[in-house]
């Protein structure tokens, strides 16, 4: 799940839990009951998502870029700037706003990641985007 299913799925609870208490005749310590129940879903839905942002890191180095993302196993992926085959941005107008995005990189290999909530991921794209393709100097 995304965060923006994340406040989808507390936007939802939080109206179903509203029609709930408000068309019923339910005692003080039920209403409290069911509104724990909704926050308690909402962070037991949003575990996800923070743990996908969390373990996630974009390094850019001088030489090459590196992703590591940390699941239930680790993986890192490395690439030369010259093995850089495209770089893609998009956001969403909440996240350009809010400056963030998801960054999608292609390399020569025919791996392709996908990295969602990057900050500043304009600024990314366009750091590598001169360096796509390109060989190195002097190596």
């Amino acid at each position: 799940m995304t965060f923006a299913g994340v406040l989808e799925l507390a936007l939802v609870a939080g109206g179903v839990a509203m029609l709930i208490v408000r068309h019923n005749d339910l005692s003080a310590a039920t209403v409290n009951r069911i509104w724990l129940g909704v926050a308690i879903g909402v962070l037991v839905g949003a575990i996800p998502a923070f743990v996908r942002w969390w373990g996630t890191q974009l390094s850019l180095t001088e030489s090459q870029l590196v992703i590591v993302q940390r699941r239930l196993r680790l993986r890192r992926h490395a690439w030369p700037f010259s093995q850089l085959v495209q770089v893609r941005v998009s956001s969403s107008p909440l996240g350009a706003r809010l400056n963030y995005g998801t960054v999608q990189v292609e390399g020569s290999d025919g791996r392709r990641v996908v990295v969602m909530h990057v900050a500043h991921a304009d600024a990314l794209g366009a750091a590598l985007r001169p360096h796509l393709g390109k060989k190195l100097r002097g190596r």
